[in-house]
This record gives C-alpha cells, structure tokens and sequence, in this order.
C-alpha cells in the first residue's frame, strides 16, 4: 500500500476556444505531444509565461498579436496553482414498478456532470493567468469556452471542454493574493489512467 500519492506535481492546461467550435466527440487522445489537448515536444506549444496578452474583441485573445482562440490549439499552462479537485456527479431516478413486490427502489443513471475547482496564488504577469481571466470574462458575451486538461505526476491525466466561471479572488490586507475558479464541465470527461 505505498503507491500514495502527494499533491505535487499537478499540471493545468487552458486551450482557449468559441463556443461554437466545441466538438464533444473530439474528447480523445488526451494531454501530451499530440492529443486533446497538444503541448508539442518538449512543450513547445506552450504559451511562454512571460508572453504578451491583450484582449481584442470579446471573442478574441491575443497572445504575441496573434489571436488564440479561433485556432483553439495553443495551450497556456496556470502556475501557482494550489488546488486543481476533479469532482463528478451522476444524477439518477429511482424507479420503482407494480412488479417489485421486494420493497426497494432501483436507481437507474440518467446523466453525468463533471467540474475542477481551481485555486492558486495571483501573478498578474503570468500569461496563463491573464488567459485565463479573459476567457472567463468573455464566456458569455464572446462564447469562449476552454479545453482543461489536468496531468499528474504518476500520468493520470483528465480533460475535455469546460466553462470557466465563478471567478473569486481574496485580497485581503497584509496575505497573499489569491483566487479561485470554477471549470464547469461541458461534455464528456476523458480520463487516462496512469
């Protein structure tokens, strides 16, 4: 019973996106050189921490001057993370027929749901965060939805299509700044285990 495993280590990645280009079929191949979410070989794909970003129209994020969204392929990695909790939850009916005599319902699965609660201590410099506010800012007005994808040290990964939303930041006097964020889920859930 020594396969444990510490919280340290975990990855997050942010692919912006339109509302309109989600494919939820597309929820295969998940986070790595090539996949859901593609990092390229030795991350090259990543978005540079220090990159410039600048918000254009509500359905755009520019990064370097080149808009990220409309492609939906270039990553952003969230540093300072201090929280990245999967939490899933099947709604089910229970069903109960004239010919169960027995007394005991049955449950039956109607539908999943899935979210990531993200938390982490604010750099306002750093890319991935700024990418990730403008995306929540503008999930309604420009319909920008994100691919998530979560890795961890042992090579569980878990992605798909979320809305960020609930953006909550605590400044208060004299402690660090930081936030939390909802990734509310938006389809199927991959999930490769390690």
């Amino acid at each position: 019973m020594a396969n444990f495993s510490s919280a340290f280590g975990f990855k997050v990645y942010l692919v912006p996106c339109l509302a309109t280009a989600v494919n939820v079929s597309s929820v295969t191949g998940g986070v790595g050189a090539t996949g859901f979410i593609a990092l390229g070989a030795s991350e090259a794909n990543v978005v540079a921490t220090d990159a410039v970003v600048t918000e254009g129209t509500v359905t755009e994020i520019n990064v370097g001057g080149s808009d990220i969204v409309a492609g939906a392929v270039t990553p952003v990695e969230l540093l300072g993370l201090t929280d990245a909790s999967l939490s899933t939850d099947t709604s089910s009916e229970e069903v109960v027929t004239y010919s169960d005599d027995s007394g005991y319902g049955q449950s039956v699965a109607t539908s999943k749901s899935w979210s990531i609660s993200l938390s982490g201590v604010t750099d306002f410099n750093d890319a991935g965060y700024q990418v990730m506010r403008l995306a929540e800012k503008n999930n309604v007005a420009g319909g920008i939805r994100v691919k998530i994808g979560r890795t961890t040290p042992a090579g569980e990964q878990i992605y798909g299509y979320a809305t960020l939303q609930s953006f909550s930041e605590s400044v208060e006097a004299g402690s660090i700044v930081t936030y939390t964020i909802e990734a509310a889920g938006y389809g199927a859930l991959g999930l490769g285990l390690a």
